[in-house]
C-alpha cells in the first residue's frame, strides 16, 4: 500500500512539473495566432489572418477577390507567417496541373512574401502568347510600384544569368531585383517575379527584405579591387582533373584543364 501510494506521488508530481515547465516555456515564446484570432510573438502583436487575406486580395484582386482560402498558421524562426490556399473545386492532390493559389503574409510586418498562382489548364488551349518580355517587365515594374513603392529606392535590377536544370518546360518570363544600400548589394534580398505571357498575369512573386543593422558605409573599397585582391591573394593556379562517370578507375579518364 505504502509503495503504491509513493508511486502515485511520484506521478503527480511528475505531472507537476511538467506543467510549469510548458506554462513557462509558453510565457517565454509566446502563442501563434489560430484560426484568424490575434496572437503574440516575443511580445509582438501580430495581426489577424483575416486580415493577412485581405493583404492578398490587394495585391491580387482579380485572382483572389472571390475566391475562399484555407489560412494556416506557420511558425519559422522568428518568422509568424499565415499561409493561404486556394485549390479548385476538381482539385485532385496527385494532379500537378490542377489550378491553385498559395500565398505566405508575415503576420508581424504584414508584408506579403510569396505567392504562387497556377492557372487552369483549359486557358492555355489554342492560344498564344499575348505579351512580349518587354510588356511582361512593364507590368512586373507597375505591381511593384503599387504594392511596394517604399522599397524603390533600394531596388536594382539584377541582370545575373541564371541556369536552372529541369525537367519542366520554363513558359514564363522571369524578372528579379536585388536590394542595393550605398551601392552594396545585399545577399538574398530583394523581388522576384514571374509573369505567365500567354494568361498575361503574375503567376509567381517572392519578396525577401531583412532587417539589417548595416555599419555606416565609409571607406568602402571598390568591388573591381576586391576581385583582383582575391584573384592574386587566393592562391589560385591551373590545373587538370579527370572527367567523371566515364571510367570507374579515374586513372583511366580524360583530364581536363
Amino acid at each position: 500500500m505504502l509503495k503504491k501510494l509513493s508511486g502515485i506521488l511520484f506521478m503527480l508530481a511528475i505531472l507537476l512539473l511538467s506543467s510549469v515547465s510548458l506554462a513557462w516555456a509558453a510565457e517565454s515564446v509566446g502563442y501563434r495566432a489560430v484560426n484568424g484570432e490575434q496572437g503574440t510573438t516575443d511580445g509582438q502583436e501580430n495581426m489577424s489572418m483575416e486580415k493577412a487575406l485581405e493583404i492578398l486580395r490587394d495585391a491580387f484582386p482579380e485572382l483572389c477577390e472571390a475566391k475562399d482560402f484555407e489560412l494556416q498558421n506557420e511558425f519559422y524562426g522568428d518568422d509568424d507567417l499565415c499561409r493561404l490556399i486556394w485549390r479548385d473545386s476538381e482539385y485532385r492532390p496527385l494532379d500537378n496541373t490542377s489550378s491553385r493559389i498559395t500565398a505566405a503574409v508575415d503576420l508581424k510586418s504584414g508584408e506579403l512574401t510569396q505567392f504562387y498562382y497556377q492557372p487552369d489548364p483549359d486557358l492555355y488551349k489554342g492560344k498564344n502568347a499575348v505579351l512580349s518580355r518587354d510588356e511582361a517587365l512593364e507590368l512586373a515594374e507597375a505591381f511593384i510600384r503599387r504594392t511596394q513603392p517604399d522599397k524603390l529606392d533600394e531596388l536594382e535590377v539584377d541582370d545575373s544569368n541564371y541556369y536552372y536544370s529541369s525537367y519542366i518546360l520554363q513558359r514564363n518570363y522571369n524578372f528579379s531585383w536585388k536590394r542595393m544600400l550605398n551601392d552594396i548589394p545585399l545577399d538574398w534580398d530583394g523581388i522576384i517575379i514571374e509573369v505567365d505571357p500567354v494568361v498575361g498575369v503574375i503567376t509567381f512573386y517572392q519578396c525577401k527584405w531583412s532587417n539589417y543593422r548595416l555599419p555606416p558605409a565609409t571607406d568602402i573599397i571598390p568591388s573591381d579591387r576586391i576581385k583582383n585582391d582575391l584573384l592574386d591573394e587566393i592562391g589560385v593556379y591551373p590545373t587538370y582533373h579527370s572527367a567523371p562517370g566515364i571510367h570507374r578507375d579515374d586513372s583511366l579518364n580524360p583530364l581536363i584543364p
